[in-house]
C-alpha cells in the first residue's frame, strides 16, 4: 500500500520516457504531489488504502539521483525543482512574485542549503512529514539538506 499513488506508478518504459523528456526540456519541471497519508489509511489492503505518499522532503535528492543516473549536470537537476518549477507557476499566472525561484535583493528568500555529496538513506521514522509512507523507503539518496529558509525564516536545520 506504500506504493499506491495517484496517478499510479507505471511501467519502466513510461518512467524512462518521462526521464528523457525532463532531460531534453520537453517537460519543464520536476515537482512533488506531496500527499502524506497516515498509518491507518496505509495499513489497509492495497485496493482499499488511501493513495498518496510523502514526497516534498525527498524531491531534491531524487532529482540529484535522476541527474547522476542520466549524466546530467547538477545545476540542471536543481533547476528542475527550483527556477524551472517557478517559471511554470509564473507562466500559468498562479503566482505573481517576480522573484520566485531566484535569489535577488528584496526577493522572497526561499533558500535550501544542501550537501550534494552527502549520501543518506530514506527511513520512514526519520521523515519530518506527518505521513511516514513512501515507496522510496530504504533507498540511498544523494544531497542531504542542511537548512531551509522560507520567506527569510529558518524552517529547518539539520
Amino acid at each position: 500500500s506504500r506504493a499506491r499513488l495517484t496517478p499510479p506508478l507505471r511501467q519502466q518504459s513510461d518512467r524512462q520516457a518521462l526521464s528523457d523528456a525532463l532531460a531534453d526540456g520537453t517537460i519543464d519541471a520536476l515537482v512533488s504531489d506531496h500527499m502524506p497519508v497516515g498509518a491507518d489509511e496505509k495499513a489497509l489492503p492495497f485496493a482499499e488504502a488511501t493513495p498518496g505518499a510523502t514526497g516534498m522532503e525527498l524531491l531534491l535528492s531524487l532529482a540529484l539521483k535522476w541527474a547522476h543516473a542520466n549524466h546530467i549536470e547538477m545545476i540542471q537537476a536543481v533547476a528542475t525543482v527550483t527556477s524551472r518549477s517557478a517559471n511554470v507557476l509564473l507562466g500559468a499566472g498562479n503566482i505573481s512574485s517576480p522573484s520566485l525561484g531566484q535569489l535577488q535583493v528584496g526577493g522572497l528568500a526561499d533558500v535550501c542549503v544542501f550537501d550534494p555529496h552527502a549520501m543518506w538513506q530514506v527511513r520512514s521514522t526519520e521523515l519530518r512529514s506527518q505521513g511516514k509512507y513512501t515507496p522510496f523507503s530504504g533507498l540511498e539518496l544523494p544531497g542531504q539538506v542542511r537548512a531551509t529558509w522560507v520567506s527569510g525564516h529558518l524552517a529547518f536545520r539539520r
